[in-house]
């Protein structure tokens, strides 16, 4: 089931990067590189806002080891969600634009 999760994760930004250069390209404003990796990896900002959102209103924790692990280990996935997330995004762009011109 994760696996499937992954998959359909991968379709999700590699569709929403082509979309994004495309209005791009077609407003003629050819720097596209930057924009698609950020339009992808903007999604680990949502999950890290996720984060504290379920820190303060789902878990119990008060103490402050508690709490600098879970913000310390929370901003590592989130980095490197969003380094695989604009790293995906950027090859589907970089494919797409190869592929049409």
């Amino acid at each position: 089931f994760m696996f499937a999760i992954i998959l359909l994760l991968c379709l999700v930004l590699v569709c929403v990067s082509i979309t994004c250069t495309y209005v791009l390209l077609n407003a003629e404003d050819y720097r596209w590189q930057w924009q698609s990796f950020l339009c992808c990896g903007a999604t680990s900002i949502y999950v890290f806002l996720y984060t504290v959102h379920y820190f303060f209103n789902s878990t119990q924790m008060s103490g402050f080891l508690q709490t600098v692990y879970y913000f310390g280990t929370s901003i590592n996935f989130c980095i490197g969600l969003g380094l695989f997330a604009g790293a995906l995004g950027f090859a589907g762009s970089s494919k797409f634009v190869f592929l049409i011109y």
